[in-house]
């Protein structure tokens, strides 16, 4: 037999027995597999088990992480702190006993055209008899009653120039008024709603609104801004005009829901509990399906804030939280300064505490440039995009 001929036959050999051991193995693993089939079967159980409860684990610590930077943040110095361009808005009440002010006087004058065709067919009225509209809004804010106090903002498209949407057609900017006001009437019909303060920039939108005649538009408390809303809008008007009071901090496109009869706004108080909450579809409501952002995995999209202030927001955190709402990251900058700066605990107990999103026409603009608070060291604040939200309310359901 030639040398070659013995290498051949030998690694032939070789790789044949390999085969037929490897064979022989696998057939005994599925004998095996099959004889103790109930204890292979208990195995796996318990493992899928122990990923799951190590995933609500991880997800009921925390959906939001800081970067190292941010862990270090604490030991910064005031003069390091990330400065912002724009400090955050005082409103001081003239009346300071009675913490009322005038927001606005009634407008005695009709709505521009300009303005006019921009109001939805169904919420038109005749804008030449405007006089004859009693006047009807809240001035004061009071802490009386049961219930919550709604913060959200308010601007229409009237035909004034908005950068970002230049290019939006007449019917889109129609649409969108349509699902503006139609949120506005139904929250302020909600039982569970007080007051709605409305945060508005442009004139010509509270007189749309003025010229509504509804039945609950005692609720409406309209606030004029010099600007479109900040985050730290939310928290500094809670500080200082609704201390103590149960607060709902949402968009002007989200519609309050069910069971927020059930919630214990003094435990939310004295547990410094915050509900961030992700949104479900559009309940209906216009002529699209919208997709809800609950029971989906983890997205990112905070839309609606509940807490109850103990005392006020300090104005560091308020310096942090001091950029536009629809800022990319928003929410999740400013549920990490929440938890990390004020300590507070942060729950979304969406599937419970139920808000829709009104919004099937085609106009949407979030900002893409980054603010401090959320970009730059050390503030840097990182999203867990694979934690699922959390399903269970703090008092215990």
């Amino acid at each position: 037999m030639s040398r070659c001929y013995k290498h051949h036959f030998s690694n032939w050999k070789y790789n044949h027995s390999t085969h037929v051991r490897s064979s022989i193995m696998r057939k005994r693993l599925w004998i095996y597999l099959f004889r103790n089939k109930l204890k292979v079967f208990t195995i796996i159980w318990i493992l899928i088990l122990s990923v799951n409860i190590y995933q609500q684990r991880k997800s009921q610590s925390t959906y939001i992480e800081l970067d190292n930077a941010a862990e270090k943040s604490r030991h910064y110095k005031q003069s390091q702190l990330p400065e912002t361009k724009t400090e955050p808005l005082r409103i001081k009440s003239a009346n300071k006993e009675a913490n009322s002010f005038q927001p606005f006087s009634p407008y005695d004058k009709p709505l521009d055209n300009s303005v006019y065709e921009h109001i939805p067919e169904s919420f038109r009225t005749n804008h030449s008899t405007v006089k004859s509209i009693t006047y009807s809004f809240s001035t004061t804010i009071r802490k009386e009653g049961p219930g919550f106090t709604l913060i959200t903002m308010f601007n229409l498209f009237t035909g004034q120039a908005i950068e970002g949407y230049d290019k939006e057609s007449l019917q889109n900017q129609i649409n969108r008024n349509w699902e503006y006001l139609s949120t506005i009437k139904e929250n302020i019909n909600h039982e569970q709603i007080k007051r709605v303060v409305l945060l508005y920039a442009d004139d010509n939108s509270i007189k749309v609104l003025y010229q509504q005649n509804w039945v609950n538009n005692s609720k409406i408390f309209p606030m004029k801004m010099p600007r479109l809303i900040h985050m730290s809008d939310f928290f500094n008007i809670s500080s200082i005009h609704l201390l103590d009071e149960p607060v709902i901090a949402a968009n002007g496109d989200i519609l309050i829901g069910e069971n927020f009869d059930q919630i214990d706004t003094i435990r939310l108080r004295d547990t410094k509990t915050l509900y961030t909450l992700t949104r479900h579809g559009n309940r209906g409501i216009g002529d699209c399906v919208a997709q809800s952002m609950c029971l989906m995995k983890y997205y990112g999209s905070h839309d609606t804030h509940i807490f109850r202030l103990k005392s006020p927001v300090p104005a560091t955190a308020l310096q942090h939280l001091n950029y536009p709402v629809n800022l990319q990251q928003a929410e999740n900058g400013m549920i990490g300064i929440l938890k990390t700066e004020l300590k507070f605990t942060v729950y979304n107990p969406c599937p419970i505490l139920k808000t829709y999103h009104i919004h099937c026409s085609q106009i949407a603009k979030r900002l893409k440039k980054g603010h401090n608070s959320i970009r730059d060291s050390p503030w840097n604040i990182r999203i867990i995009k694979t934690s699922r939200p959390i399903y269970s309310l703090k008092y215990g359901l």
